[in-house]
């Protein structure tokens, strides 16, 4: 159950070399060489615009005094499409006189998918005349699209178009000015938000109620793809809608699920532009 092999032969890179080859050989049930994965995986996080790379090391019970090809093979369970990843084929060697050799992988991307995780699995097929261990044939490479994030820090916002649909509606036009905080959490990419209306609330339903802020809710921000998550603190789920960047303001609609909605744009105090953010 293979999708496809991954195979140089010994004649194309070795010619005139192996013949003459000895083995220092690491006796194993008589006369058997050896060779597995040591670990059965591994993960690879792939950066925009870095070179990011997995070695995936290959032991063999043997030394050669020639180098040794090892040939693997993509298991049918893998979830990783081939313009997701590159095999180094100049990596599939023992070297001469060692026990161990290094896979190397690629990841490219421009072709992962923002939030997904797809699996490469290899299958040790063979090396030279060893015997592949049944139970270390396999190793499980998972490859993700890795961004950094950093939109920490307090916002000057201004929401104008506010309403409400409580009491049989409430609006305000605006706008409404403050600032909100957004905190980074111990997860990448997540920030808690101060205030999720961005002085909606304190527009709608300070006189009536004292609500002065949407609490509870946080940011996503996954390679600048941004959302609202969680509930606020009358657990409804909030949405961004029409977003637009432009240089050190972030405009957009939000909207929680009971039916308050606003027109915020939020200003970078320091005057540094926003990164390329969308939803």
């Amino acid at each position: 159950m293979k999708k496809y092999l991954l195979k140089i032969t010994a004649v194309v890179l070795f010619f005139g070399v192996i013949t003459g080859c000895q083995e220092d050989k690491i006796f194993y049930k008589g006369d058997l060489s050896l060779a597995d994965f040591p670990t059965a995986s591994g993960s690879l996080p792939v950066k925009e615009g870095v070179e990011s790379t997995f070695k995936i090391k290959v032991e063999i019970s043997s030394k050669s005094t020639a180098a040794r090809v090892i040939e693997v093979s993509v298991a049918q369970a893998s979830t990783a499409l081939p313009a997701q990843y590159q095999i180094d084929a100049a990596s599939l060697v023992i070297p001469a006189g060692s026990y161990s050799g290094e896979i190397i992988v690629k990841g490219n991307f421009d072709n992962l998918n923002v939030g997904q995780t797809v699996s490469l699995i290899l299958s040790l097929d063979k090396i030279g005349d060893a015997t592949v261990e049944p139970s270390k044939n396999l190793f499980t490479l998972s490859i993700y699209k890795f961004c950094s994030s950093d939109l920490a820090g307090t916002y000057a916002y201004s929401t104008t178009n506010i309403s409400s649909p409580d009491a049989g509606g409430r609006s305000v036009p605006g706008p409404v000015t403050g600032n909100v905080v957004f905190e980074a959490t111990a997860a990448a990419g997540v920030y808690t938000i101060s205030d999720g209306s961005f002085g909606g609330f304190r527009a709608l339903y300070f006189a009536a109620y004292g609500d002065t802020a949407a609490t509870g809710l946080k940011l996503t921000d996954v390679c600048n793809k941004i959302a609202y998550s969680g509930t606020d603190n009358y657990g409804e789920a909030y949405t961004f809608t029409n977003l637009v960047v432009s240089g050190n303001k972030l405009t957009f609609n939000w909207a929680s699920g009971f039916g308050e909605k606003g027109l915020t744009t939020l200003t970078r105090t320091d005057n540094t532009n926003w990164p390329s953010l969308k939803l």
